[in-house]
Formats: structure tokens, C-alpha cells, sequence
């Protein structure tokens, strides 16, 4: 049976939400690579925006379409019957759970405790983790696949001593996890030691949160070894290792990094930003025999329609996310976010100039997200640039290496003006020669596999309100 969820516990959104996130999951199976359908299909289509986010309502390829009550597109694309599940699913049952009460209790202490959940010393589970675990361990998809993802790094396994976190945790979490990519050289000096590494999230403290909930931020600086030394909180305060908000002020950092990763890294700039646009341009430009439209679909499948799903789970207001996290204008962050995310080259800078690649400390040349991430980055540059060196004859100018291909140059146009439109930043009004394209498209594809598995992997961080929190 299912796990109690007392009233006094939890709101009944939470409640509604668990159970219809269970109950569709657990009709799931796992995909393969004979999941993904041939294109048949390009074109206009109809599309739902929020903010400054834009995503298709239907994939042309044929993957999970989210509206297909017109049963002349249901023909046209041979998409079984309960494809319309997905329509239920988002138009009905999500603004159904949308309406249900929404409660903090954050006073009420008769409330929302982990009292509550017998969570504790001498109660029936030990550690927060346990109750989480209880909620989704027992349970899995269509195909015995269990339905919570294998726990790759128990955290508490590893770092917790007695009731405290050992500094290995933040240093784990910095060099060799989900926080590597926000990494930058420091020069600070802190009580004689020199601070190499700076992961910085004091920027985040300008998100308003809700009352009661406290803010997101914190500087944590490491040591040329990759210890943390130093976390100087949002209005300057400089906790120092081993003093008496050490263990707090790291698990706000911890908390922070947690949340903003999956917001603007995973949320905004791998899902929306790279693979909601790649998806929708190349659906609608490129014909279904394009050699471009067909090893882009292989890289895009399944976008659009986890990404219209999520549009109702993550970014509107009184969202799932937005009940998860504290941020009191949640659904300003769909045009607040997009403007803040960097040029797509960003995520590949250090593995696409040798020289910027030289400028990388040790450290970081050796931390997996660098050292793995360089050698699948020269795998898709060989692919790309393969492919492009095989349809260069019609493809590209042999004089001036300019774009020529007439369903390249309309992709261009619609990535370029689909950018702007969300106010992404970057150069979109410069026409790109054929070498400048396969950069963009090898950054791109990077982004949607090696980085996007980096940044999505916070479900051992979720599972352990210890470890880390969305709010607090």
C-alpha cells in the first residue's frame, strides 16, 4: 500500500500531486533507441507560451503528441488512442491540482513536522531520507524498472559522522558532482590560506522568497585542495570552517546550488533554451528527408514533450516547482531566467579552444565533468563536422564556406529569431559560414547529452532533505 500522508502533514496539492505523479509513472516503461519514430512530418504547429517560454503543444516525430483531440492529425500521424492520455493528463488533471489548497505551516507547529512523519530518534524512521525513500522505493514502472532512479553516491553514507556533515561532502560536491561547471579560480586569502575555487550563489539571494522561508546564496570558497574554507553569506558575513554556523551555512550552499542548477542549468538552459529550440526549429524548417532533420531528431527526441509537460509542472505559478521552492514571484522566472542565461558556446567553451582548456587548473582538467566531458565533446565535434564534410557539396559554398543549403539557411533564420524572441543571449543576426554552424550544432548536442546528464543528476540531493533542500 501507499505510504500514509497525514493531513496534518501535507497540503492536499502535495497529496493530489503525489498520487497522480505515481500513478502516471508507474504506467511508464523505459525507452530505447527503437523509441524514436522516423520524421514523416514539418510544418507550422500549435504552440502554448508562458512568459518568455515558447514550447509545441504536438511533436510532428510522433513522441508523446500532448493534443491530438483533431482526428485528422491523429490519422495523419498513426498515433495510437492514448496518446490522448497526455491531453487529460495536462489540460484536465493539471489545473484540477492547481487549484487544490496550498499550505506552509510554517508557524503551525502542530503541522508539517517531521514529528509528523515519525521521522527521529526513538520514532519509527531514522532519518529524513527514509521517509522519502518510503514514497517511491516500493513502486515501479510497467516494466519492473524501479520507479525512483538507483542511488548513485549515498551521501549520507559516505560524509555524515554522527549528526554532522564532513567537509568531503561540499568538496565532492564541487570537484567531482553536480556543482563542477560552477566552479571559478578565486584569489582570496581567509586566516593565512590561500582560497583557490570559488563556487558563487550570493546572485541568488535576489529572489524574493515567500514569508517564513529563508533566502538562497552563499560563497563558498576551497582551498588549493578543494576543501572548503570560507561561505560569505548575502550580506557579507564570513562563516569560517569548524565555527558554529559552519554546518548551517553549508547546507544553504548545498540547498542553492541544488536548486539553481536545476532551475537555470537543467530546467532553462538544457531543456528550454537547447533542446526546446533545437526540437521546434528543425520540426519546423527542416522536411522529414533532410540528413539534418534526421540525425537532429535522434538528439531532440522526447523534448517537446517532456518539455510542454513540464511547462505545467515547473514554470507556472502554483506549479509544482513553485510549491517546492520559496521564490514568491515564481512565474516571473520564465522571462527573468532566459535573459540571465549565457550564449550556448558557454557550455563548451574549455573543450573547444585548446587554449582556453590550457587556463584550467589541474584540478578541474581532472574532475569528471572536464575530463569525461572533453572526450564525448571530440566525439560529437567528429560527428558533426563528419556529417557536414559529407554533404558539403550541397551544403556549403567551396569558395567562402557559406551556408547555401536552402533548409539550413531556414533553420538559421527561425533558431536565430525563436532566440531573440525569448531574449536569450548571443549574436543571432550574423549569417554563419558551414565551420561556425557545426560549432553551434556540436555545442548544442553536447549540451542536450553530456551536460544535461550532469545537471539533471539532483536525485541523489532529492532524496535527502539532509543533503540538500529546495527550501528551507
Amino acid at each position: 500500500g501507499s505510504p500514509v500522508l497525514w493531513k496534518n502533514l501535507v497540503d492536499p496539492f502535495a497529496v493530489l500531486f503525489y498520487f497522480s505523479l505515481k500513478m502516471t509513472i508507474s504506467a511508464k516503461s523505459a525507452s530505447h533507441s527503437d523509441s524514436i519514430a522516423a520524421p514523416s512530418l514539418y510544418g507550422s504547429f500549435e504552440t502554448m507560451t508562458y512568459g518568455d517560454i515558447t514550447v509545441p503543444v504536438v511533436d510532428l516525430d510522433g513522441y508523446e503528441a500532448a493534443k491530438l483531440f483533431d482526428s485528422e492529425l491523429m490519422e495523419l500521424m498513426g498515433s495510437p488512442p492514448n496518446h490522448v492520455k497526455s491531453v487529460l493528463q495536462v489540460c484536465l488533471a493539471g489545473p484540477f491540482m492547481m487549484g487544490q489548497e496550498k499550505h506552509d505551516w510554517l508557524e503551525d507547529h502542530a503541522r508539517n513536522t517531521w514529528a509528523q512523519a515519525s521521522v527521529g530518534l526513538g520514532r519509527t524512521l531514522l532519518r529524513k531520507k527514509d521517509w522519502i525513500m518510503s514514497l517511491w522505493a516500493p513502486y515501479t514502472l510497467a516494466d519492473n524498472v524501479a520507479m525512483w532512479p538507483k542511488t548513485e553516491v549515498d551521501f549520507g553514507q559516505l560524509f555524515l559522522k554522527a549528526d554532522l556533515w564532513d567537509d568531503g561532502l561540499e568538496q565532492a560536491i564541487a570537484f567531482s558532482s553536480i556543482g563542477t561547471h560552477r566552479v571559478e579560480t578565486a584569489s582570496r586569502v581567509f586566516g593565512g590560506e590561500q582560497l583557490r575555487f570559488v563556487v558563487a550563489l550570493n546572485a541568488f539571494a535576489s529572489f524574493q522568497v515567500r514569508p517564513g522561508f529563508s533566502r538562497y546564496g552563499g560563497d563558498m570558497y576551497f582551498s588549493e585542495a578543494g576543501m572548503p574554507v570560507l561561505v560569505v553569506t548575502p550580506d557579507g558575513t564570513e562563516v569560517s570552517r569548524g565555527s558554529r554556523d559552519w554546518q548551517y551555512w553549508k547546507f544553504v550552499w548545498r540547498s542553492s546550488l541544488a536548486s539553481m542548477v536545476t532551475l537555470q542549468d537543467h530546467l532553462h538552459m538544457a531543456h528550454y533554451k537547447v533542446a526546446n529550440v533545437l526540437a521546434t526549429s528543425s520540426r519546423r524548417e527542416l522536411q522529414p528527408d533532410h540528413p539534418a532533420r534526421r540525425v537532429l531528431t535522434v538528439f531532440t527526441w522526447g523534448s517537446i514533450g517532456i518539455n510542454y509537460k513540464s511547462m505545467f509542472a515547473l514554470s507556472l505559478k502554483d506549479s509544482a516547482l513553485s510549491r517546492t521552492m520559496p521564490v514568491k514571484a515564481f512565474d516571473s522566472l520564465t522571462e527573468t531566467v532566459p535573459e540571465s542565461l549565457p550564449d550556448i558556446t558557454r557550455t563548451v567553451e574549455y573543450f573547444a579552444d585548446e587554449s582556453r582548456w590550457a587556463e584550467l587548473p589541474r584540478q578541474l582538467q581532472e574532475a569528471p565533468f572536464y575530463a569525461d566531458g572533453l572526450l564525448l565533446f571530440r566525439a560529437l565535434r567528429g560527428l558533426v563536422q563528419g556529417y557536414f564534410d559529407l554533404f558539403r557539396d550541397q551544403w556549403c559554398d567551396q569558395d567562402d564556406d557559406a551556408l547555401t543549403d536552402s533548409g539550413l539557411l531556414a533553420l538559421e533564420h527561425d533558431l536565430a529569431s525563436t532566440l531573440a524572441a525569448a531574449n536569450y543571449q548571443g549574436d543571432y543576426t550574423r549569417r554563419k559560414t558551414c565551420t561556425q554552424a557545426a560549432e553551434r550544432v556540436t555545442a548544442a548536442l553536447y549540451t542536450v547529452t553530456a551536460y544535461h546528464r550532469h545537471v539533471g543528476q539532483v536525485g541523489d540531493f532529492a532524496i535527502d532533505p539532509e543533503v540538500a533542500a529546495f527550501s528551507w
